[in-house]
């Protein structure tokens, strides 16, 4: 019989993922560390050449971090790639796709 376990032998796993590598990220990762939960980040390298901000529909403002700050911030935690413009990958051809590795 094979089991498969998650980490440390454990049976369950529980994940949460966000995008985009925003500044209310860092709360969010320093309640995540403090528990000893781990997070899925989703970020996209190409928008992160620069901090830039926005405010949302809702009236929040939303800023970007720079990669030098995710460097830090979603160490211990899972980091995940993103699309840029978000296009539906199974009508691209294979060649046309770029894929970055290794950008931290």
């Amino acid at each position: 019989m094979i089991k498969k376990l998650y980490p440390n032998g454990k049976a369950k796993a529980f994940n949460v993922s966000y995008d985009d590598g925003i500044l209310q990220d860092i709360r969010f990762v320093e309640m995540l560390n403090l528990y000893n939960l781990k997070g899925t980040f989703n970020l996209n390298s190409g928008l992160m050449e620069n901090e830039f901000e926005w405010v949302h529909e809702i009236g929040c403002v939303v800023k970007r971090l720079s990669k030098e700050k995710v460097l830090s911030l979603y160490n211990g935690h899972e980091i995940a790639s993103h699309t840029l413009t978000h296009p539906f990958m199974e009508d691209k051809e294979e060649d046309s796709v770029i894929i970055y590795q290794n950008i931290f």
